[in-house]
């Protein structure tokens, strides 16, 4: 076997490492949190954070095309289940209105294998606490 083949079985063999392991990734996040009800508790913003509008580049097939973005927020809640746990969502009236240490109501799922909370959305807290 040439030098050049076994650089090329070296490559194809840490390819099919890598594409394994993000399969195993995702059937993991899939058994994880799949088919969890989402729960909801009260948290407070820790951080608040601008993102704005931009573009990736996403392979879809053999071909790359490009995703928009638009001008996001992103937060960091801590509460009861959550030390700091972050998630970005769309600028609108909602996130806008959402200042750091202000309450607000945190929906989650919690993982079946990890226990893990895994932050799906937040909204201002209305009333009462």
């Amino acid at each position: 076997m040439d030098w050049w083949e076994k650089i090329l079985l070296g490559v194809i063999i840490a390819l099919f490492a890598f594409l394994a392991i993000v399969l195993l990734s995702l059937a993991f996040h899939g058994a994880d949190v799949g088919w969890r009800n989402i729960e909801q508790e009260t948290g407070v913003v820790t951080e608040k954070e601008f993102v704005p509008e931009h573009t990736t580049w996403v392979l879809v097939g053999k071909i790359f095309v490009p995703k928009h973005h638009p001008d996001s927020w992103k937060f960091r809640v801590r509460s009861e289940h959550f030390n700091d746990e972050s998630i970005t969502i769309e600028a609108n009236n909602i996130s806008n209105g959402i200042s750091v240490n202000d309450r607000i109501t945190a929906y989650y799922r919690v993982g079946r294998l990890s226990g893990w909370p895994y932050l799906e959305a937040i909204a201002p807290r209305t009333g009462g606490n």
